[in-house]
């Protein structure tokens, strides 16, 4: 059970980590019953472009994750002012996600509506995967747990499984404006032409002159905003990338969901092995010969199969809403579309739009750097130029595996 705000009230303050460690002393988990949790500290490990996270162990031995919203977008700083009610809406998906998935999500113990932040359980004894990956880590669990995760929780929010009145209810409450711009301006529109959060490589002004005048491309990326704004087809993460799953070899923890809102069921699938792919396109052009990248890119093909062999499931067992088979059909190729689509468009965004990542930016050699991200910019383009021509998301697999030279 969450408790809430069961600490004196007082105005919303960010934590620094001497007051993070006296916040978290007196409530669930390290204080347990009458016991005094002794020596408690704090230290600030957010790595991450919005928050202020810190992990707090105390002498008895007991230790916990508390996370605290910023009234601005950490990344950019003071500048940009955002929404501090995104942690309450990220409670409140955990909650769902709970109900649905709960191996898959942390456990939280305390929330504080007015300081903006929960206490979670702390998932030191994981590692965040984007970083692992990057090292040469792969976990055998990580495709087959992110695929279940995203089927159940998208399934399970739509229509297929919830009456109307429910779903519109949990619609409501899952109303996320601020965030959902931010997705809306620098995944799917930002990228796609000469906008000033883009960091180009001189390099690179040529690939991506030709993008912003491809117009098989644009149209595409107009069709994926639309679906992106106008769907509120089921409860999405709304940033499930490799920086958002945390993983061992026995357990996946999925974090980081404060861009949850009612959006298109592919939207999420489609990041996450987006973000698979520029991992295998990084070690393979740092490596060629190392298998290690065809591992990455074979955990790709397998999260899309088992997300759609569970969908298909699910929807077969539908107990609101079930399609004959022929629309049962034509569905599952509609989310391979958008799945390849929203795909592509991060595959760009991740490489010259804001919040780039380390598997192309911590490639030392400048030559090396630069031939990893035009491949992974070829395959974007790719993949939004043919994303409505797919028979299937494995075409869309081989699309990005023959142009980088991952097919075996």
């Amino acid at each position: 059970m969450v408790s809430e705000n069961a600490v004196p009230d007082r105005p919303y303050t960010p934590l620094n980590e001497s007051a993070a460690a006296v916040y978290a002393a007196a409530l669930p988990p390290l204080r347990q019953g009458d016991g005094d949790p002794g020596e408690v500290r704090a230290r600030e490990v957010g790595d991450g472009n919005l928050n202020l996270v810190f992990i707090i162990t105390s002498q008895s031995g007991r230790s916990c994750a508390l996370k605290q919203a910023l009234p601005y977008v950490r990344l950019v700083g003071e500048s940009w002012p955002l929404t501090i009610q995104r942690n309450s809406l990220e409670r409140h998906a955990y909650e769902i996600y709970t109900s649905i998935t709960p191996d898959l999500v942390p456990h939280v113990y305390h929330a504080d509506e007015r300081q903006a932040l929960f206490i979670m359980e702390d998932l030191s004894r994981l590692r965040i995967v984007r970083g692992a990956l990057t090292e040469g880590v792969l976990f055998p669990r990580l495709a087959e747990d992110v695929a279940r995760f995203a089927a159940e929780t998208m399934i399970r929010t739509s229509d297929f499984y919830l009456d109307s009145g429910e779903k519109k209810r949990m619609v409501a409450c899952c109303i996320n404006p601020e965030l959902c711009k931010i997705t809306e301006d620098l995944v799917l529109t930002d990228p796609f032409f000469d906008a000033p959060s883009n960091e180009i490589e001189p390099e690179l002004h040529p690939t991506m002159a030709e993008l912003w005048h491809d117009t098989r491309a644009q149209d595409a990326v107009a069709r994926l905003r639309h679906a992106f704004v106008t769907r509120a087809e089921a409860l999405l993460h709304g940033d499930l990338h490799s920086g958002s799953v945390m993983a061992s070899a026995e357990e996946t923890k999925i974090v980081d969901a404060e861009f949850a809102f009612f959006g298109p069921v592919a939207f999420d699938i489609g990041m996450f092995i987006a973000n698979l792919w520029i991992s295998a396109i990084a070690h393979h052009t740092i490596r060629p010969e190392d298998p290690f990248a065809r591992a990455i890119f074979a955990q790709a093909d397998h999260a899309w199969r088992r997300f759609a062999e569970r969908v298909e499931a699910m929807l077969i067992e539908a107990p609101i809403w079930r399609l004959p088979d022929g629309a049962r059909r034509e569905y599952l190729l509609a989310l391979a579309r958008d799945a390849a689509g929203f795909a592509g468009a991060e595959m760009i965004r991740r490489t010259i739009g804001l919040a780039r990542v380390a598997d192309l930016e911590s490639i030392a050699d400048r030559p090396t750097r630069l031939r990893a991200k035009a491949a992974v910019l070829a395959a974007g383009r790719a993949l939004l130029r043919e994303s409505q021509d797919i028979d299937a998301f494995e075409d869309a697999h081989r699309l990005v595996g023959h142009g980088a030279d991952l097919l075996v």
